[in-house]
C-alpha cells in the first residue's frame, strides 16, 4: 500500500502542538523536581537575600555588609537586576514563585531547541532524543539563579546569528542585540561570553566569506522543510558598517550599569582568578567521565560528525561557534550548558544539509526517495 506523505499545512499544525506538549512536560517536570533538586544550591537563597536587601534599602549594593572580615569594603552586586527580580518574585509567591520563574525559562529554552529540530525535518523521536541530550548536558545548572539569563541570552544570540547568516531574517534584526546586552550585563556576567561570540562571528563573517562556500540544501526531508527552504532566500552578504555599529554598541552596552567600567573589571578578575576554580565547583574543570561530561562529549561527537559531513557542501561561520565553546566547556564546568545550547541549535541548523541525515532517514523509511541533491 502506498504510504502517504504529510502535507506542509498539516506539518505546520503539528509542530506547534508538539512544542506545546514539550513545554508543558518540561515545565511540570521541573516544577515537580524543583523543591528537592533546584534548591540544593545555596546561590538560589543568596541571590534572593541580596535582592531583598536592595529592595529594602532602595539602592544597589556596593559595599560588603555580609561578612565580618571585609565589612564596609567595596563589593559590587554584579547580578543586581537578576537578584532584584528574584526578590520581587519571592515577595509575591515565595520560593515557589522563584522555582516557577526558573522552570518557565528553562522549559522555554529547550522547547525552542526542540522546535528547531522539528523544523529541520527528523522524525519526532529523533527531535525528542536530541533535546534530551541537550538537557542532559545542561541539567546540572538548572538552578534558580541569575545565570539563567546567560542561558537564555546565548540561546537568543545563537538563533539570531544562525538566521541572519542564512538569510532567513534581515541583518537589521541585529539591532536587537545592544538592548539585549544591556539587560544581560545587569543580570549576569556571562554577557562577556555573548559579546566575545558576537565579535568573533562578525569578524569572521566579514573576513572569511571568500574562503567559504554557501551550503547547498538537500532535497526535502520533511513536509516542514519545504515551507522553510533556504534556497529560496538570497545569500546574505555581510554589511560591514551595520556589523561594526552593532558590535560597537554591544561593547559599549555592557558599561550601561550602576557601576560603570568597574563591573566588567570584576568579571574579568573572576575569570582570571587561579583560586576560584579550586574552591568553587562550577569554576572547576569538567570531569569527562561524569554524567554531564559524558553528555557534553556525546554532543560534541555528534557535532563533529555532522560538521565533517556537511563541509563539502559548504560551511557557515555560525556553524563553527560550538568549536569555540567546546574548549571553554572543558576548562570550566559552568560553560558546559552554554556549549550544549549553542551546539544543539547549530546541529539542528545543519541537519537539512547533511547527506548522512538524509541517508539515515531513508534507511528508516522516513523518506521514499533515495538521497540526492536539490538541483
Amino acid at each position: 500500500m502506498k504510504r502517504s506523505t504529510p502535507s506542509v499545512e498539516s506539518a505546520g499544525r503539528t509542530a506547534p502542538d508538539a512544542r506545546l506538549v514539550v513545554f508543558l512536560f518540561l515545565w511540570l517536570a521541573l516544577l515537580g523536581l524543583g523543591p528537592t533538586r533546584m534548591l540544593q544550591d545555596p546561590g538560589a537563597f543568596w541571590h534572593t537575600v541580596v535582592g531583598e536587601q536592595m529592595l529594602t534599602q532602595g539602592h544597589v549594593v556596593s559595599t560588603d555588609s555580609f561578612s565580618f572580615t571585609h565589612e564596609g569594603d567595596e563589593w559590587l552586586a554584579q547580578q543586581w537586576l537578576g537578584e532584584c527580580a528574584m526578590a520581587v518574585v519571592h515577595r509575591i509567591a515565595g520560593l515557589d514563585g522563584v522555582i516557577l520563574l526558573a522552570a518557565t525559562i528553562i522549559a522555554a529554552i529547550f522547547t525552542i531547541i526542540f522546535g528547531r529540530f522539528a523544523k529541520a525535518g527528523p522524525p519526532l523521536p529523533v527531535c525528542v532524543g536530541a533535546t534530551i541530550i541537550a538537557i542532559g548536558a545542561s541539567s546540572y545548572h538548572f538552578i534558580p539563579r541569575p545565570h539563567l539569563a546567560t542561558l537564555a541570552g546565548m540561546t537568543l544570540l545563537t538563533l539570531i546569528l544562525l538566521d541572519v547568516e542564512s538569510g532567513r531574517i534581515s541583518q537589521t534584526r541585529l539591532w536587537i542585540l545592544p538592548p539585549l546586552f544591556v539587560l544581560w550585563a545587569n543580570t549576569h556576567g556571562g554577557v562577556l561570553g555573548g559579546l566575545a561570540t558576537l565579535i568573533i562571528f562578525a569578524t569572521a563573517w566579514l573576513l572569511c566569506p571568500r574562503f567559504l562556500r554557501r551550503p547547498s540544501r538537500l532535497q526535502q526531508i520533511s513536509a516542514m522543510d519545504a515551507a522553510d527552504a533556504d534556497d529560496a532566500i538570497p545569500f546574505a552578504k555581510p554589511r560591514a558598517p551595520l556589523l561594526a555599529t552593532i558590535v560597537g554598541l554591544a561593547t559599549i552596552s555592557i558599561l550601561v550599569n550602576p557601576f560603570g567600567p568597574a563591573l566588567p573589571r570584576v568579571w574579568i578578575s573572576l575569570m582570571g582568578s587561579s583560586v576560584i576554580p579550586k574552591v568553587i565547583i562550577e569554576h572547576a574543570r569538567l570531569a569527562p567521565f561524569s554524567p554531564e561530561g559524558g553528555m557534553i562529549l556525546l554532543l560534541a561527537a555528534v557535532y563533529c560528525y555532522l560538521l565533517n559531513n556537511v563541509r563539502r557542501r559548504g560551511l557557515r561561520i555560525a556553524w563553527l561557534l560550538p568549536a569555540i565553546w567546546f574548549p571553554l566547556a572543558l576548562s570550566r564546568v559552568r560553560h558546559g550548558p552554554i556549549f550544549a545550547l549553542v551546539t544543539a541549535l547549530t546541529v539542528a541548523d545543519m541537519v537539512p544539509y547533511a547527506p548522512a541525515c538524509r541517508q539515515w532517514l531513508y534507511t528508516l523509511g522516513h523518506l521514499k526517495t533515495t538521497p540526492r541533491r536539490r538541483p
